[in-house]
């Protein structure tokens, strides 16, 4: 596995994981994975349908190049997406350049997987040939080509390490330390009334007992994990009020120096009027208690009142 130091981030949806990984891959020597790529944990079942798919393949050269088009997919496109492409192959891999390269609607992602999915596949088929994990697990060999593929990736882009945002990360972390035993692990968590607002405003039909289900089991998390040295928690608010000295903390975690470029980051909540505006809106801090009506603060309130007070929310 890699030496680099990954990065890995996690928390709650809509509590500014996005926000995080778009100031870290403003560092130069950091390459951001552009998407969420749930590797060590599928989204849905439909993932984890297509992972155990793959695996029941016979034919060892099949099995590497689904699992190269599967991670490739994961990390330029959305889960859903990337599902539906991959399903679009048909289980044909053996000809998917072919398939792509017919694909009515080829945009620049597409020819980006073919590109590298000719450039590293002759690798991948080495690596896998290799005696250490023609031992290991389907999932460790599937973590060899993520990584492989990771790897190719910051070398292309002159990057040293690099940086992947998924929310559920939070509870993959005894697995992630398995195969990056010096990850550094950055959480951020949220007032739970803003993260439903925020969910809210997203889908009006999003259960609130769900979302708020959710974010109790990622600060309990969080909150279990506080202690451990490669492990860091940051709170969305004082990212917001104080970016500065969030950010130079943040910077001294994962060994890698501040520079004021940091602070110069767009406005990135999908659901907000000030979308492509920069800096730091302080005016999200608050606009749940106008959003929110008193039957929604009161079930948030109930639920979140004591885990709210171990996580500095009052």
């Amino acid at each position: 596995m890699s030496t680099k130091l990954p990065i890995f981030i996690g928390g709650a949806g809509r509590a500014g994981t996005r926000l995080l990984r778009s100031i870290i891959g403003k560092i130069p020597s950091i390459f951001e994975i552009p998407r969420e790529t749930y590797i060590f944990s599928p989204k849905q079942k439909k993932g984890a349908k297509i992972l155990k798919k793959i695996d029941s393949k016979n034919n060892q050269q099949d099995k590497q190049k689904a699992l190269l088009i599967f991670v490739l997919l994961s990390i330029f496109y959305k889960q859903e997406i990337a599902y539906k492409k991959f399903l679009s192959l048909k289980n044909d891999y053996e000809n998917a350049l072919k398939i792509w390269s017919e694909l009515p609607q080829k945009n620049n992602n597409d020819k980006k997987i073919i590109s590298l999915f000719q450039k590293i596949y002759p690798l991948i088929n080495s690596l896998t040939a290799n005696s250490y994990y023609e031992k290991e697990s389907f999932s460790s060999t599937r973590f060899a080509i993520f990584d492989f593929v990771v790897n190719c990736l910051c070398e292309e882009n002159n990057c040293l390490r690099w940086v992947e945002k998924t929310p559920a990360n939070i509870f993959q972390i005894e697995k992630i330390l398995e195969y990056y035993p010096q990850a550094k692990f950055i959480a951020i968590t949220r007032n739970p009334y803003a993260v439903y607002a925020s969910w809210k405003k997203k889908d009006k039909n999003k259960n609130i007992i769900s979302v708020i289900k959710n974010w109790i089991e990622i600060n309990q998390a969080i909150f279990k994990n506080n202690n451990q040295k490669n492990f860091l928690a940051i709170k969305y608010e004082d990212l917001i009020t104080n970016p500065e000295k969030t950010i130079k903390s943040l910077c001294e975690f994962i060994d890698e120096p501040y520079s004021p470029e940091l602070l110069d980051v767009e406005v990135l909540n999908t659901h907000s009027e000030a979308r492509g505006t920069k800096g730091f809106n302080q005016d999200s801090l608050n606009k749940w208690k106008n959003e929110l009506n008193y039957l929604e603060k009161f079930v948030i309130n109930i639920l979140t009142k004591r885990l709210s007070k171990l996580c500095g929310y009052n």
